[in-house]
C-alpha cells in the first residue's frame, strides 16, 4: 500500500512540476513577447532561413479615425499599390484609391481589401491569412500619419512619435500630438496594426504568389460634427482670397454643432486661428448692447449725437466718422464708437463682465469631455484683465465697450455670439464631437452643454433687428449684403493692432427670419482696405454655399 501511495505522490509532483513550467513559460510569453519571439526565431534554423525571403509591409496602422458627421473619414490617408514585389513599394508607386477600392470592415472589425473576390483568405494559426492569389487588383494601405510635407486639418491634428516607447498601451509607435488626435488618443490607439508579408523562393526570379496577412484590429473612431461640404467651402474661400492669417467658422444655430472650422496662417501653419483669441473691435458691441439694455441703463428709444470724438476727463476716443444725430438702432448699424463708449460707461464694468460671462467669453466656448476642452489649442477669452481687485478706469471701460483695450475673443466665440442672438438669447458651448464608435456602433456619446439664458428674449430680438439693419440700411456697415438672397443679419468689426494693421471681423446668422446657421469671418493683421475687402468677399462666398446646401423653401 505504501508503494502505491509513493507512486501516486511522484505522479502528482511530476504533474505539478510540468504545470509550473508551462505556467512560467506562459507568463514570460505574456510579459515579454518580443523577447520570446526573437529567441525562438534566432534558434530555429528553418525559420531563420525563411525570414531571409520574407518581406513585410504594414497595410494598416490600426489607429482609429477622425470622422466627419456623415461617417466619412477625415483623418489619415488611404492609398493603393501593387502587391508584388513588396520590396519595391514606395511613395512613387502609391496612388490615391477610389471609393470603390476602399477597405471594407467585417463583423470582427478587420479591414479587408475591396473589389477582390478572387482572393482566398485562409486563416492559419488563428490570425495569419495566406493569400492564394493576388492578381486581381491593388492592396489598400491605410495610415493615420500624414506625409512630412502634407498639411493635415488643424482640427484633426497630427500623429507623431510617442512620448514613451516601447509602451504596453501602444502596439505601434504613434501618438496624437495635436488637435482631436491628441485629445482622443486614448480611444484611437485601441487596436493593433495589420501586415502583409510576401514569401519568395531563393531559386525563383518572380514572386511566388505566397502572401501572408495579419489582419488589423482597428482602434475606436471619433465622429465630429463637421460637415465635409461646409468644411470644403470654408477652406476654399480662405485659399481663394489669399488670406495670410484668418479663419472661418460655421455653426448650426439650433444645436451649436460646428459645421466648419477652417484656419489659415502662412507664418505659423500649425496655429488654429479659429480658436485663438484676437482683439475683436466692434463685434464686441453685441455684448455692450446686451449689457446696456438688460441692465436697463439704456432703452431702444434713446437718441444720441456723435461729432466724431468723445472727450471727457480720462477719455479720448475717436469715431471712424461723424454720425450726427442718431438712434440706438442707427448707432449699432453704423457702428458708432462714441455712442457705444457711452453705453459701456453707463452700464459699468460689472454689467459688461457679467454679460460677457453669460455669452461664454470667460472660457474658450468649446465643448469639454472628461473635464477638458476637446481642442487643447483653444484659448480662453478675456475682457478685463485687472479683475475685481483692480477696477477698470473710466477710459478703459470706454475702450473695452468698443472691443479694444484688453478684450480678446476667438472666431469660434464670435460665431456663437451671433448664434446666441439668433436663438433668442440662449447660450451653449459649441459642440465639435458627437460620439466614439466601433464598426458604426456608438461606444460613447459626447453631449453638449445645457442651454443657459445669456440675455432676455426681448434684448436678443432687438439686437437681431439691429444686425439685420447693419446689412439692409443704406448707412449700415454691411450694406453690400442688402440684396443677398440668404437674407443675413450681421455685425462688422475692425480692431487696431500693432504695426498699423487691423483685425477685420464679420459675424452674423442667416436667414434672418428662420435662422439656420451662424458664422464668423476673420482676417488678422492686415492692411485696412485689404482686410475689409477680403472679409466681405468671403462672406458672399459663404452665403452662396449656404444657398447651394439648403432647400429653396428654407431660404428667405
Amino acid at each position: 500500500m505504501s508503494l502505491v501511495s509513493a507512486r501516486i505522490t511522484r505522479i502528482v509532483l511530476l504533474f505539478f512540476f510540468v504545470l509550473l513550467l508551462l505556467s512560467t513559460r506562459l507568463a514570460v510569453l505574456m510579459l515579454f513577447p518580443e523577447k520570446v519571439v526573437r529567441h525562438s526565431l534566432r534558434h530555429t534554423p528553418r525559420i531563420q532561413a525563411d525570414l531571409e525571403h520574407l518581406r513585410v509591409l504594414r497595410i494598416d496602422d490600426g489607429r482609429g479615425r477622425i470622422l466627419y458627421r456623415n461617417g466619412l473619414p477625415w483623418s489619415g490617408t488611404v492609398t493603393s499599390s501593387p502587391v508584388s514585389p513588396i520590396s519595391r513599394l514606395s511613395a512613387g508607386h502609391i496612388s490615391p484609391v477610389s471609393a470603390a477600392d476602399r477597405p471594407t470592415t467585417d463583423k470582427a472589425g478587420n479591414h479587408k481589401p475591396a473589389n477582390d473576390k478572387s482572393r482566398n483568405h485562409k486563416l492559419r494559426n488563428g490570425n495569419v491569412a495566406e493569400v492564394k492569389s493576388a492578381k486581381s487588383g491593388p492592396f489598400v494601405i491605410h495610415s493615420e500619419r500624414t506625409a512630412p510635407l502634407s498639411r493635415p486639418a488643424l482640427v484633426v491634428g497630427r500623429v507623431g512619435l510617442p512620448d514613451i516607447w516601447p509602451s504596453r498601451v501602444r502596439s505601434v509607435a504613434e501618438q496624437g500630438r495635436s488637435g482631436l488626435e491628441y485629445t482622443f488618443d486614448y480611444l484611437l490607439r485601441q487596436g493593433h496594426p495589420g501586415y502583409l508579408g510576401e514569401m519568395t523562393e531563393a531559386e525563383n526570379t518572380n514572386w511566388a504568389h505566397r502572401l501572408f496577412w495579419l489582419p488589423v484590429r482597428s482602434g475606436i473612431d471619433v465622429r465630429t460634427t463637421v460637415d465635409p461640404a461646409w468644411q470644403q467651402a470654408a477652406e476654399s474661400t480662405l485659399h481663394k482670397h489669399g488670406i495670410k492669417s484668418g479663419a472661418v467658422v460655421v455653426l448650426n444655430v439650433k444645436t451649436r454643432d460646428v459645421l466648419a472650422m477652417a484656419s489659415r496662417n502662412t507664418l505659423a501653419p500649425e496655429s488654429n486661428e479659429a480658436v485663438k483669441v484676437h482683439t475683436p473691435g466692434s463685434i464686441f458691441k453685441l455684448i455692450t448692447a446686451a449689457a446696456s439694455l438688460d441692465s436697463y441703463r439704456n432703452s431702444p428709444q434713446d437718441s444720441f449725437y456723435c461729432d466724431g470724438r468723445l472727450s471727457e476727463p480720462g477719455i479720448t476716443l475717436n469715431c471712424w466718422r461723424k454720425h450726427g444725430h442718431e438712434t440706438l438702432l442707427q448707432a449699432f448699424a453704423g457702428s458708432c464708437n462714441v455712442v457705444f463708449a457711452q453705453l459701456g460707461i453707463s452700464a459699468g464694468e460689472k454689467a459688461l463682465a457679467l454679460t460677457a460671462r453669460n455669452f461664454g467669453l470667460l472660457g474658450n466656448g468649446l465643448q469639454h469631455v472628461n473635464g477638458k476642452s476637446v481642442l487643447i489649442e483653444a484659448e480662453s477669452a478675456h475682457v478685463f484683465i485687472g479683475g475685481k481687485h483692480r477696477p477698470a478706469e473710466k477710459g478703459a471701460i470706454a475702450h473695452t465697450a468698443i472691443g479694444q483695450q484688453d478684450v480678446k475673443i476667438s472666431p469660434l466665440q464670435a460665431a456663437n455670439l451671433s448664434a446666441t442672438i439668433a436663438a433668442g438669447g440662449v447660450y451653449r458651448d459649441a459642440r465639435l464631437v458627437t460620439d466614439a464608435e466601433k464598426n458604426h456602433k456608438v461606444k460613447r456619446y459626447f453631449g453638449g452643454q445645457r442651454n443657459q439664458r445669456a440675455v432676455s428674449q426681448n434684448t436678443a430680438a432687438w439686437i437681431g433687428r439691429a444686425m439685420y439693419m447693419t446689412a439692409h440700411w443704406k448707412n449700415g456697415t454691411a450694406f453690400d449684403l442688402a440684396d443677398n438672397a440668404a437674407n443675413p443679419a450681421v455685425k462688422t468689426g475692425t480692431a487696431q493692432v500693432s504695426g498699423g494693421m487691423v483685425n477685420a471681423w464679420l459675424t452674423g446668422y442667416a436667414p434672418y427670419r428662420r435662422p439656420e446657421i451662424a458664422f464668423c469671418i476673420f482676417v488678422g493683421s492686415e492692411e485696412d482696405s485689404t482686410a475689409h475687402r477680403q472679409v466681405h468677399a468671403m462672406i458672399k462666398d459663404l452665403l452662396a454655399s449656404y444657398r447651394q446646401f439648403q432647400a429653396p423653401h428654407v431660404i428667405g
